[in-house]
């Protein structure tokens, strides 16, 4: 968990950070990250239902590494 998601700032969060994730309907869970859905306002989801990074991988041909088949 990210250092700005732990510790005290649950407590000035209202229920402690915990409550029912909107998006899975799990109860008594964390929601500590924002997701937006298209242009609405920005709701707090669990870490199961936290936007995921895009990691663009680059696929490296044979002679950019140097290695000939």
């Amino acid at each position: 968990m990210a250092r700005r998601n732990r510790g005290n700032v649950h407590l000035v969060m209202p229920g402690r950070g915990r409550g029912q994730c909107p998006r899975c309907a799990r109860s008594r869970i964390n929601l500590l990250y924002d997701l937006v859905v298209g242009d609405g306002p920005a709701t707090k989801v669990c870490k199961y239902c936290r936007p995921e990074k895009i990691v663009e991988s680059k696929s490296v041909t044979f002679s950019e590494r140097g290695v000939y088949p």
